[in-house]
């Protein structure tokens, strides 16, 4: 499952409201064969423990349902199904199971909504993203998620210059006309033809790359991180349609480095790219208009409630209890009386919940960041 589909699966059960909602975290031991018997303990000790967190509460007809369907669950669930990861949400009215492409810790919650908080942190650095490696004589694609990179191959897409030219290098260049053959000047310009004809076969080498990377692209939601040679970069970029989709450029001969070489390069400048770009939009706060910006955790709920919300940016570990009030769009943080209204133990969560069962973006940002913005802010559609 990729983070598109992952994204589809939260959007499904995000402002999800009844008691009681359980979410349960598992990690997958990806250093052992799936289906070992410590794999098999952590899930039937965790599922054992959301049992006893379920048997504390009181035993409504609800409460009972949602046990019975938790202790299934944990029977029916097989570890070699999925990922790195597994999240598992139930309630009285959902079952969802989600395989993870990335690690989580084991954990338990129990609430009127389901937990995605932690899974929106880490997704926020488990984009999707694609590697070409380009040169001449070789293509290399991978596909990217967070620093684990695998090799991917792109279907129909041509993989060297060669492929094109059908024959070797001592025919190349028999189209440049002979009046350029003889000493003197007459070398420059075979030269000048040579140099002139390796740009044209390069294009059209790009154009070749272009007629089935482009369809890629866009129907897999991908972007770009272009490795290679300053000049075949720079080629690439000036005759390529794919510019809108790149990420980042790694100049660079790496056609030859291997998986795990490729990684220690290619993620660092990813990452600084997804920093660069959170910085940027932490400033668009910082620029947008009142009309279009709101701050803190009453006046952002209010407008995720009214649906306004096209981006919500939050500090990592920020988390605040509230209370939210009988219309829905209204919620208190300052004066909370233990048993009276309808108390969020994490209104942050519930806000992220809110905001993308309406279609809105979430950017986390490091702890500090937002401090002029009350650690959470939004921008809104109108």
């Amino acid at each position: 499952m990729n983070l598109e589909d992952i994204k589809k699966q939260l959007k499904s059960i995000s402002n999800h409201q009844v008691f009681p909602s359980v979410s349960i975290f598992l990690p997958v031991n990806v250093a052992d064969m799936p289906g070992t018997n410590e794999e098999q303990t952590l899930i039937k000790t965790t599922f054992q423990d959301a049992l006893k967190k379920l048997s504390a509460l009181e035993q409504m007809p609800s409460i009972l349902e949602v046990a019975r369907r938790v202790e299934k669950a944990g029977e029916n669930l097989h570890i070699d199904k999925f990922q790195k990861g597994i999240g598992i949400f139930i309630s009285i009215e959902q079952e969802v199971i989600v395989p993870l492409p990335f690690m989580v810790e084991t954990k338990i919650h129990i609430g009127d909504s389901f937990e995605v908080r932690e899974l929106v942190n880490i997704m926020g650095q488990m984009e999707p993203y694609m590697v070409l490696v380009f040169s001449e004589k070789k293509l290399l694609t991978l596909k990217g998620s967070g620093n684990h990179l695998t090799v991917m191959e792109v279907p129909d897409m041509i993989q060297s210059m060669d492929d094109i030219l059908g024959h070797s290098d001592d025919q190349r260049f028999t189209h440049i006309h002979s009046d350029g053959v003889g000493a003197g000047p007459g070398v420059n310009f075979i030269q000048q033809g040579i140099q002139e004809s390796n740009v044209e076969k390069l294009k059209l080498f790009i154009n070749r790359i272009d007629s089935t990377l482009l369809k890629y692209l866009r129907d897999e939601k991908l972007r770009l991180v272009l490795v290679g040679g300053e000049k075949n970069v720079g080629h690439f970029t000036s005759f390529s349609k794919c510019n809108d989709f790149l990420l980042t450029i790694i100049p660079g001969n790496y056609i030859h480095s291997n998986v795990h070489e490729l990684e220690q390069i290619v993620w660092p400048a990813v990452k600084d790219k997804l920093d660069e770009e959170k910085e940027k939009v932490i400033k668009e706060l910082t620029e947008t208009s009142n009309q279009f910006y709101v701050a803190g955790i009453t006046e952002v709920w209010r407008a995720a409630a009214e649906g306004r919300v096209r981006t919500l940016v939050v500090e990592k570990d920020y988390q605040v209890q509230g209370v939210l009030q009988e219309d829905g769009y209204a919620i208190t943080v300052d004066f909370i009386e233990e048993g009276v209204g309808n108390v969020k133990e994490d209104a942050v969560d519930d806000l992220m919940e809110l905001v993308m069962s309406k279609g809105g973006n979430i950017v986390v940002v490091d702890n500090g960041k937002l401090a002029q913005h009350q650690q959470i802010a939004a921008i809104t559609r109108y």
